[in-house]
């Protein structure tokens, strides 16, 4: 009789199968005996068939030989790749599940992009003449054999989805993952904003979640609910008659963003440039800079000269779009003693008030 060995890290990758999948594979040995042979390592750790371990336990089966086979997949990442691609592929799960037994995959994936980024290593492949290296979502998507649209809907149920909503694609073949995207984008977008504060505030400050007509990779849609630019223009936003705003865009976006300037009642005079560590992605060019709009409304006028910074703040890119922390006390400092209103805020601030879905 054979002992063979769990390791608690690749356990953790095969999760735990449904009951009712459970009890069928357990007939199914108990009937027909080990149709599949459970895979180990030299030492036999077991690479795939934790379950078929586990029930020939439970049925009094003696372990040996003839139930499992050896196979050398070289040290620790060789294995982790290996089970991974193993659990993605598995025939009896819907779509949905094979993209949600890849996330440990999708995830190194990521990290490895964000350590390159980081270091400054360029792709040797990310230029005009041999087109773009591939994004986090298409590696993805060629691992689970996958398009990339229906894989990047799928990272969006998960990451928006409730449990509800995700089971029904984990187990339902007739459900489409396209169907169930629809579902969970129609649900997030349909949540009504808070109440805006009462009051007015001389000072706003927004960062909108803007919606992009193309995807891309680092797409917000994968990170947040976005909001067409004619949603945001339409905000009450309660300014006081004679106050100043400070609106974040982005490159593509800067003709919407001046829209909304106009929309909420402001007159655009000029804007800050913040220019980050690294560049990440976009359309013509790999952008590596933001602008920070500034607009006025009655007669609130100019921050005395000694109170003007630079035009350009230069700052580390962080987390997906997380602005620099210096910004607050820039606008502080060019407008002290005011009411403060941050509009999509992410975080609270001490001495402003924060609005958002997220706030």
């Amino acid at each position: 009789m054979k002992n063979l060995k769990v390791n608690p890290e690749y356990a953790a990758l095969w999760g735990t199968l449904p009951k009712r999948e459970y009890e069928a594979l357990k007939e199914s040995i108990r009937d027909d005996g080990l149709l599949k042979r459970i895979v180990v390592n030299p030492n036999l750790t077991i690479l795939d068939g934790i379950h078929r371990n586990k029930i020939l336990q439970e049925l009094g089966v003696e372990v040996t030989e003839e139930h499992y086979e050896i196979q050398d997949h070289g040290a620790r990442e060789g294995e982790l790749l290996y089970i991974l691609r193993t659990q993605i592929n598995r025939r009896h799960a819907t779509p949905f599940r094979r993209i949600e037994n890849a996330l440990p995959l999708y995830r190194r994936y990521q990290e490895e992009a964000l350590q390159r980024m980081k270091a400054g290593i360029e792709n040797p492949t990310l230029n005009l003449g041999q087109g773009r290296a591939p994004t986090s979502a298409e590696r993805l998507a060629k691992i689970t054999g996958l398009k990339k649209g229906i894989t990047e809907m799928a990272l969006y149920v998960i990451a928006h989805g409730t449990e509800e909503e995700k089971d029904a694609l984990r187990w339902g073949w007739d459900r489409s993952i396209f169907y169930g995207y629809k579902m969970v984008k129609r649900r997030v977008e349909s949540r009504e904003f808070p109440s805006m504060p009462e009051g007015v505030y001389s000072v706003i400050y927004a960062d909108p979640p803007w919606r992009y007509d193309l995807s891309f990779a680092g797409a917000p849609d994968m990170h947040y609910p976005t909001l067409e630019t004619e949603k945001i223009g339409r905000l009450e936003v309660p300014s006081h008659k004679d106050a100043v705003l400070f609106l974040w865009a982005t490159n593509p976006k800067l003709e919407d963003a001046l829209t909304v300037v106009r929309a909420w009642g402001f007159t655009y005079k000029t804007n800050m440039t913040w220019t980050k560590d690294k560049a990440g992605t976009g359309y013509y060019l790999r952008g590596q800079h933001e602008l920070l709009l500034i607009g006025v409304k009655g007669s609130i006028g100019p921050p005395p000269e000694a109170s003007r910074p630079p035009s350009v703040l230069q700052a580390p890119r962080g987390r997906h779009s997380q602005k620099p922390h210096e910004v607050y006390d820039l606008i502080e400092s060019m407008y002290p003693n005011q009411k403060y209103l941050e509009l999509f805020a992410r975080e609270q601030r001490e001495g402003w008030t924060s609005w958002g879905l997220e706030a």
